[in-house]
């Protein structure tokens, strides 16, 4: 198995290392609670076994994965780049944007992916249950991204200057002109900028979705319009 990490990525090696250990560690914990006797020693032996054994279909999780609506800057392969690594990088990537409403669908999407004889008759959907998984690495990421957040803003009501801004402009029988820039990878920050009825302005962002209602937000500030 290759491991590509072209130049134009817009992963990181980091991304897919944390995205297989939490994808390895799940499938230990499910061994775990699967196996007869509560529990076996050589349960990440296992899971990696049953990961070689190709038993996980990777074609088909990534292709659930894509239904998602989750902000991932892509969610197919590149160059030579396997199913298998681009998932580990998509699940890394989302884990470390600090996203959890986000995390928590993906996951389970994976989850359910799994033969019926590792996985419970439901599908976990409480937040405290996927956060067994990082306890169990010893990781707190959840504070690696607020460390390097380019805003605190979330999107609160910023969605609105973005529904105003596209609704005045084509009254006008315009269309805003948007130009998305990833400005880091790790931790993930992206810039959007906005050009509508002569105006620009930038939003920074963990996400384009926030970047995006930022900029829109400040181009209807520099227009002196506001929701209502």
């Amino acid at each position: 198995m290759s491991h590509e990490f072209v130049q134009s990525d817009c992963y990181t090696k980091t991304d897919y290392e944390i995205g297989k250990q939490l994808f390895n560690i799940m499938l230990a914990l499910k061994m775990i609670q699967s196996s007869p006797d509560g529990g076996r020693d050589d349960s990440f032996v296992e899971a990696t076994r049953f990961i070689d054994s190709k038993a996980f279909d990777f074609n088909n999780a990534l292709a659930s994965m894509k239904g998602l609506n989750i902000n991932i800057p892509r969610a197919s392969p590149i160059d030579n780049e396997s199913v298998e690594d681009c998932m580990y990088k998509i699940i890394g990537f989302v884990r470390l944007s600090g996203i959890r409403d986000e995390f928590v669908p993906l996951i389970t999407e994976i989850y359910l992916q799994l033969p019926g004889i590792l996985r419970d008759t439901r599908a976990p959907a409480k937040v405290n249950e996927l956060s067994s998984i990082e306890d169990t690495a010893g990781w707190d990421t959840s504070t690696i991204s607020d460390q390097y957040s380019v805003n605190s803003d979330s999107d609160g009501d910023n969605w609105r200057y973005t529904s105003l801004l596209w609704e005045k402009a084509q009254v006008r029988g315009m269309k805003p002109n948007i130009k998305e820039t990833c400005l880091s990878n790790f931790p993930p920050i992206f810039r959007v900028t906005i050009n509508c009825m002569g105006t620009e302005a930038s939003g920074e962002a963990r996400t384009k979705k926030l970047a995006k209602h930022l900029a829109a937000k400040r181009v209807c500030q520099s227009l002196g319009l506001k929701p209502s």
